[in-house]
């Protein structure tokens, strides 16, 4: 459990996860290599959030089942 609970961990999979979510075309001008990066930096943010809120709810019901 303590590899969960690194930052980097986290980062790397919400990043892999990004990945797949991005479907970039093909870059060919500096406006769509903005939109992508945007959108890409968003996402892994948003995953990195997520992934973390997931891991410390998963955390407290473990913690509140194996106290009974």
């Amino acid at each position: 459990m303590k590899l969960l609970d690194s930052n980097f961990f986290i980062f790397i999979l919400a990043f892999v996860i990004a990945i797949a979510f991005v479907n970039p075309p093909v870059i060919s001008d500096f406006k769509s290599i903005i939109y992508v990066s945007t959108y890409f930096i968003i996402l892994v943010s948003v995953g990195f959030v997520t992934i973390k809120f997931l891991f410390r709810m998963y955390d407290l019901v473990v913690l509140k089942f194996s106290k009974n």
